[in-house]
């Protein structure tokens, strides 16, 4: 199991240059679906250190034991989820945060492919 920071931290999201005080990063209900996501990662010992919001939909996650999961906001989280799962089961050994540290990024955001690189 990797450890990582207590807290992730969140970048982007915000384009407004002015400062955010009072805005929200996300809309709630797509912040507590992202919040389940990362819970579901911890869950099975991958620790996330970045949440990396670009354009308002696209996230990247930078993992404490190396390597991204890249995933678009506009899908449906339980069905990428369900994706990066099958991927783990099909080429991993058990050890779900060293399997997705081999990678130097792993894209779900093209539906039922997934393309990565190691």
């Amino acid at each position: 199991m990797t450890t990582g920071a207590v807290y992730v931290r969140y970048y982007g999201g915000l384009a407004n240059p002015f400062p955010p005080i009072g805005l929200s990063l996300l809309d709630k209900k797509v912040f507590l679906e992202l919040r389940f996501f990362l819970e579901t990662l911890k869950s099975s010992g991958v620790s996330v250190l970045r949440v990396i919001l670009d354009d308002g939909f696209e996230v990247s996650l930078d993992l404490a034991g190396g390597g991204k999961v890249i995933f678009s906001l506009k899908s449906d989280l339980h069905k990428t989820l369900d994706n990066l799962e099958v991927f783990v089961a099909r080429g991993g050994d058990g050890d779900t945060a060293k399997y997705l540290g081999s990678f130097q990024y792993v894209d779900l955001r093209f539906g039922n492919k997934i393309y990565f690189k190691r």
